[in-house]
């Protein structure tokens, strides 16, 4: 079985459902929506499996709701929190949502394009080669993303531009990540961008090549950039103060348990993704660190970023961009 698609079954099994309660007794319930299955949430499955819920008093029910979906739960109140990108959050708040964020669990985007090996020796491609000459392989190649308008969607139009590309040139198909790499490798694709890890298995099998990776700092122009927030409505923390600063707890020592125990940090994972090698876990890993910050602080340099990301991809007007970045955040509930 293709290595991405048994990943993405394994994982799946392993939540057994879109919902999975934390025990907790005589604890505050609250609920937290996350987008995917996916390391991007590896804070998530750490304090799942140190019961750092339970620790600081709660008991959570995380349900897994797809794409924006998973913010519209929060706005909706549907669910109290979600783990949201700093893309969707932003581009609520240009319309009028404004949601608060209490934490960044990921401070760089950590999309990567994977890049077929055959093209790429055949282009001469070095992986020193600054992130504008290697974007250039990018121009009439068939690129895969998992959603039209999703962030790794986004990225590959940054990085095209980044090649002097035009990205409406692009030809850019949706697909489902389970199959990217067996397309890839068939040549029904060139390239596909995709968050942690799926870019990484064809890479370590040396059927690819990573084109460009945001974890790296690829564009370079756009760092810290709010990748992840936990985000609430502002009165769940008005009217709930002590459930917020449990939330902060739990989260700020998520984010420096990666930092301090990455062995640890990848035993957490192989549990839930079995069917990713030992390589690409360490390698997903390392690239976690680099993303996640050791305290999860929000600012307002991560959200210009995150702003400047749509504006670019043609998510957002310049003119809608937002003007008061300090009441989309509080950071006193992970200090």
């Amino acid at each position: 079985m293709n290595l991405l698609r048994s990943m993405w079954l394994a994982a799946g099994c392993l939540l057994g459902g879109v919902l999975v309660p934390h025990a907790a007794s005589a604890a505050e319930e609250t609920t937290m929506a996350i987008p995917a299955t996916s390391l991007a949430f590896t804070v998530s499955y750490i304090a799942d499996d140190l019961d750092l819920w339970g620790k600081h008093g709660m008991s959570v029910k995380t349900t897994v709701i797809k794409g924006v979906g998973a913010f519209n739960a929060v706005v909706s109140k549907a669910t109290d929190f979600t783990q949201s990108s700093g893309s969707s959050f932003t581009r609520a708040a240009a319309r009028g949502q404004r949601m608060l964020a209490i934490a960044t669990t990921i401070d760089r985007p950590i999309v990567q394009i994977a890049f077929r090996k055959d093209l790429a020796d055949a282009a001469g491609f070095q992986a020193s080669q600054p992130l504008a000459q290697r974007a250039k392989l990018l121009a009439g190649r068939t690129i895969a993303v998992d959603a039209v308008n999703s962030i790794a969607h986004a990225y590959v139009m940054l990085v095209a531009q980044a090649g002097g590309i035009n990205p409406a040139t692009l030809r850019v198909v949706p697909m489902d990540p389970s199959s990217m790499q067996t397309a890839l490798e068939s040549g029904r694709i060139d390239a596909f961008g995709m968050t942690l890890p799926w870019a990484l298995p064809p890479v370590v099998e040396k059927k690819a090549v990573m084109l460009a990776s945001g974890a790296d700092g690829d564009p370079s122009d756009l760092m810290p950039f709010a990748h992840e927030l936990v985000v609430t409505r502002p009165e769940v923390c008005a009217e709930k103060k002590q459930l917020c600063e449990a939330m902060g707890k739990v989260f700020a020592e998520a984010t420096a348990f990666i930092h301090d125990k990455p062995a640890e940090t990848q035993a957490i994972l192989a549990k839930r993704f079995p069917a990713l090698s030992k390589d690409v876990l360490a390698q997903s890993v390392e690239y976690l660190k680099r993303a996640t910050p050791k305290v999860p602080l929000v600012n307002v340099d991560q959200l210009k970023n995150v702003e400047l990301y749509n504006v670019r991809a043609g998510l957002l007007k310049e003119a809608d961009r937002s003007k008061e970045y300090e009441t989309l955040f509080n950071n006193q509930y992970v200090r």
